[in-house]
């Protein structure tokens, strides 16, 4: 039993280190993006453009198609998803209001045209409605 048990934990581990990899992947990419947006002055991002619902925009979408893989992927960590997209959404709020100065460059410029990074509440709805989606769709 204890063996059993042990396996288990080990396992649910490796599952949460799985997890918080691919969200620091995501992550990683979404700085680099934000890199190259600000080395490339003229570059207009095209996930900005907005959806006709509510306040909706590609990166709305994004959020959608990243968490139902998520939910694909780990169908029984949908609280602890939601909980890391709800960290990501509180981060970005805090970085698109203070600009912390070490970021720099790395999603907002100096000469940044308008706020980047800022983090929405119907974003949270796309990461929810996304873990859900994929769960679904993995269990049935």
């Amino acid at each position: 039993l204890y063996m059993d048990l042990n396996f288990q934990l080990s396992s649910i581990n490796d599952t949460i280190y799985y997890i918080l990899f691919l969200e620091f992947l995501t992550a990683l990419c979404i700085f680099i993006y934000g890199r190259y947006r600000c080395k490339h002055k003229t570059f207009i991002d095209p996930f900005q453009k907005k959806i006709k619902i509510l306040d909706l925009d590609g990166w709305s979408i994004l959020h959608l198609v990243q968490n139902s893989v998520l939910g694909y992927l780990f169908p029984d960590y949908i609280i602890f998803i939601i909980i890391l997209g709800v960290m990501w959404e509180v981060f970005e709020m805090y970085y698109g209001v203070f600009r912390p100065t070490f970021l720099e460059g790395w999603g907002h410029c100096s000469s940044d045209r308008k706020i980047w990074w800022y983090g929405k509440l119907t974003d949270i709805v796309s990461n929810i409605l996304g873990v859900f989606m994929g769960s679904y769709i993995k269990t049935h």
